[in-house]
């Protein structure tokens, strides 16, 4: 099992301020995000978010923490930042290293 913590702590101590140089508002934002998802994960699983395995999270998970975020939270991403973010080579390289983290793992695969 591998615990998640130590990669997201990584996260945010080197790959995004130091290998993709970004700002202390966008570091601040993905922080924000993956401590609103945590949170929902803890909750769901009952597992303390310091415990949560990468094999504890789905894509039936993050599909219901959004779900979650839009009739909850009452957000919603607009059409603009949707396109906007596909449109991100940040973004997009993100996503892609989640997905070989995922994948490694065997927990998740959009490939399957």
């Amino acid at each position: 099992m591998i615990l998640i913590a130590p990669h997201i702590a990584a996260f945010f101590q080197q790959r995004l301020p130091i290998e993709r140089r970004a700002s202390a508002n966008t570091c601040d934002s993905y922080a924000h995000a993956f401590r609103l998802f945590l949170e929902y994960a803890s909750g769901c699983l009952n597992v303390p978010p310091s415990q949560l395995q990468l094999e504890h999270l789905d894509a039936a998970l993050v599909l219901n923490f959004l779900n979650h975020l839009e009739t909850t939270r009452m957000n919603s991403a607009g059409r603009e930042t949707l396109a906007s973010r596909r449109s991100s080579p940040s973004c997009g390289s993100w996503s892609i290293g989640c997905r070989r983290l995922w994948t490694r793992s065997g927990a998740f695969s959009p490939y399957r």
